[in-house]
């Protein structure tokens, strides 16, 4: 994923009508730390797909993130379970991730 941020109107989604240059770094920082919560919403071993004791998922291995932040607000968990590798590669010019 690289992970850059722009001011090309998609910000007017989200109540702001203009990103300033000093916002761009801010935003980025607070968008990873949601995606990185968002893909560890569940544990490697969540869901158990057991179809003989029919257990299928161990809610305890859930994990929302309740993000609260200056220019996010996301309360989680991910729709989708954990991939084999966890999470992407990020890649951004100001840090490495």
């Amino acid at each position: 994923m690289n992970a850059v941020t722009s001011n090309l109107g998609g910000t007017a989604n989200h109540s702001k009508t203009y990103l300033t240059k000093a916002d761009q770094y801010p935003m980025q920082k607070e968008f990873i730390e949601i995606v990185t919560g968002l893909w560890d919403t569940y544990e490697d071993d969540a869901f158990i797909r057991n179809k003989k004791r029919v257990v299928f998922f161990d809610p305890e291995k859930m994990h929302t993130i309740n993000y609260r932040g200056e220019y996010f607000s996301v309360d989680g968990p991910l729709n989708i379970n954990r991939s084999i590798q966890g999470r992407p590669p990020i890649f951004s010019s100001r840090y490495v991730c």
